[in-house]
């Protein structure tokens, strides 16, 4: 599947931020990373749903991301959609919610 493709793709571009010598590669390699999740995600919805288990976890994936590279209020607005998608699905009595 092509957004398994693009999860892949944006997992291979997180290289470590010491392996860059200029701070225009680190921020080329992490735009990159985010187009490539966020790519997985469109298709994931496209493919599958707004409900559906793999869309909310590509959104987590996304969220965490962001988490990482300090962009608190993004990654907080995608980490919601998760836990929604996540709650519409299962329920309020299940684990994940």
């Amino acid at each position: 599947m092509a957004a398994e493709a693009m999860g892949y793709l944006a997992s291979l571009v997180k290289i470590p931020t010491s392996h860059f010598n200029k701070p225009s590669a680190i921020k080329s390699a992490m735009d990159s990373m985010f187009t490539y999740l966020v790519e997985s995600q469109n298709l994931y919805e496209i493919a599958l749903g707004h409900n559906h288990p793999q869309t909310a976890d590509t959104q987590t994936k996304v969220a965490l991301a962001y988490m990482e590279t300090g962009q608190f209020e993004t990654a907080s607005l995608w980490m919601r959609r998760a836990f929604r998608t996540f709650y519409t699905v299962f329920g309020d009595g299940d684990d994940l919610t």
